[in-house]
C-alpha cells in the first residue's frame, strides 16, 4: 500500500485512558523460568544467533550494540531505570550457568543517552565478574547493586543505573545502550525496567531494531509467551499492508515458533509460524516472513500487536526484528534499520502496552467508476479513525 494520508489533530486532543503505561522484561526477573534479554560479544560466532555483536558472516558493520528506548512523557516526575543481572558472569561458580543466566566471565558496557543526545552520568556503567558485578570506569571503582545496600551485587538482582527526579527529567525519548567490552565469548543475560516512582507510573520500554532472545543451559527459559510470566514482545505497527518478520540463525529448529497477534478488538487476526510453515533461517542467515494485515482500500489492524515464540528446547539463540513489507532489507548492516517498527516490552503487571492507533478505509463511492479510469474522475468517502487509549494528548502539527 503505497499511498499516504495526511491528517491533521487539534491541539489538547484526548480521546479515551487507559491505564499506567509499559516498561519490564522480563516481567519479574529471578523467577526460574524467567526469559532474558539475550547479548553476545565478538567471541561468539555469527553462527551462533547474534548478528550485532560477531564478526563476519551476517553481522552488522557498525553501530555494533544493543539499543533501548524509554518513552518519558510531559509531567513525568522521575525517570528511575534498572538493569536486571547486569554482571557478566559473577555468579558462575554459584550455578548461573546451569541456573540460565550468564555463559563465560567478561564484561559489557551500559551508556545513557539523553534526547537532547548527551551521554548521561550513571551510577555504573559497566558489568564484570568480580566484586560486586558493576563498576565505574572513570574512578575504577566498584559499584552496589542498589544505593542504600553497601555489598550489594548484581547477579540475580534488579539494580539502579539511573534516577533523576530534581530537576525532573527531560522528555523525549531517553536511549540505553548495551556493548561489549572486549572479544571474550561471553553471553549475557540482562533485563531492563523504567518507572516513575512519583507518579506511581511505568514508563514505556522498546527496541527500536534488534532483540535477541534464546537460553543456552535452561529450557524453562527458552518460552517467551504470555504463558510463560506474560514475557512477550509487542510490535507497533504504523504502516504497509504487510508485516515483515525477520528472524536470524534460528537452525531451522523444529521445535520452534513464532505467534503474531492483532490486539485491536475491531479485526482479529493471528498468525503461527513453525518450520512446518515456513521455513525459519538458517545458520549465520537472516529469513523473512509475510503476514498481510491491510489492504488498499482499508487499513483496520494498525497499532499494537503481540509477538510470542519458543527457541526450540535446544541451546538455540535466534535475533528478530520487523518492518513494512516496503522494506526488505536481508542482511541489515547497522541499526536503526530504516523503517524498522518498534517492540515494546510489557506492562510492569504484565499487560499489553498501549499506544495511539490510526485506522482509515474506502467508506463510500460518491460517484464515477468502481473501478477508476484514466480521464474519468471517480469521487471516494474515506473514513479516518484515531484512538488515543494513552493517558496523554496528541499534539496537533498545524504547519503539516
Amino acid at each position: 500500500m503505497q499511498n499516504k494520508l495526511r491528517f491533521a489533530l487539534w491541539a489538547g486532543l484526548t480521546l479515551a485512558t487507559s491505564s499506567a503505561l509499559a516498561g519490564t522484561f522480563p516481567t519479574t526477573g529471578n523467577n526460574s523460568t524467567d526469559p532474558y534479554l539475550i547479548m553476545r560479544a565478538s567471541g561468539n560466532g555469527c553462527g551462533e544467533g547474534d548478528s550485532v555483536t560477531c564478526v563476519g558472516g551476517n553481522a552488522l558493520t557498525s553501530n555494533k550494540y544493543y539499543s533501548f528506548f524509554i518513552e518519558v512523557p510531559p509531567s513525568t516526575g522521575e525517570l528511575r531505570i534498572e538493569l536486571f543481572d547486569a554482571d557478566v558472569g559473577l555468579g558462575i561458580s554459584a550455578g548461573e550457568v546451569a541456573a540460565g543466566r550468564d555463559t563465560v566471565t567478561g564484561s559489557y558496557n551500559y551508556t545513557l543517552i539523553n534526547p537532547a543526545g548527551g551521554i548521561q552520568s550513571v551510577r555504573f556503567d559497566r558489568g564484570t565478574s568480580t566484586v560486586t558485578g558493576l563498576l565505574d570506569v572513570t574512578s575504577a571503582a566498584n559499584v552496589d547493586c542498589q544505593p542504600l545496600a553497601p555489598g550489594s551485587i548484581a547477579d540475580n538482582a534488579w539494580c539502579l543505573l539511573f534516577a533523576q527526579s530534581a530537576p525532573a527529567p527531560a522528555n523525549g525519548h531517553w536511549e540505553v545502550r548495551m556493548e561489549p567490552n572486549g572479544a571474550a565469548a561471553q553471553i549475557s543475560a540482562v533485563g531492563l525496567r523504567a518507572s516513575d516512582t512519583v507518579t506511581g507510573r511505568d514508563l514505556n520500554v522498546y527496541a527500536r531494531s534488534y532483540l535477541h532472545y534464546g537460553n543456552q543451559n535452561a529450557n524453562a527459559r527458552r518460552s517467551y509467551t504470555l504463558a510463560n510470566g506474560n514475557n512477550a514482545f509487542y510490535p507497533y505497527v504504523t504502516a504497509g499492508c504487510s508485516l515483515r518478520a525477520y528472524d536470524f540463525d534460528s537452525d531451522n529448529d523444529g521445535n520452534q515458533f513464532h505467534t503474531f497477534d492483532y490486539l485491536g478488538t475491531n479485526a482479529p487476526l493471528s498468525r503461527t509460524h513453525t518450520n512446518a510453515s515456513v521455513t525459519f533461517s538458517a545458520t549465520d542467515q537472516w529469513n523473512s516472513e509475510l503476514i498481510t494485515h491491510a489492504f488498499d482500500t482499508s487499513a483496520q489492524r494498525y497499532g499494537m500487536w503481540r509477538f510470542q515464540a519458543l527457541s526450540g528446547i535446544n541451546s538455540n539463540h535466534v535475533e528478530i526484528w520487523a518492518s513494512p513489507e516496503t522494506i526488505n532489507l536481508v542482511p541489515p548492516t547497522t541499526q536503526p534499520t530504516p523503517g524498522s517498527f518498534r517492540y515494546y516490552f510489557p506492562q510492569n503487571d504484565g499487560s499489553a502496552p498501549v499506544k495511539p492507533i490510526f485506522r482509515h478505509s474506502i467508506t463510500t463511492l460518491v460517484s464515477g467508476a468502481a473501478t477508476p479510469a484514466v480521464g474519468s474522475p471517480t469521487r471516494l468517502r474515506i473514513g479516518l479513525r484515531i484512538e488515543n487509549p494513552t493517558l496523554y494528548p496528541i499534539p496537533s502539527n498545524l504547519v503539516n
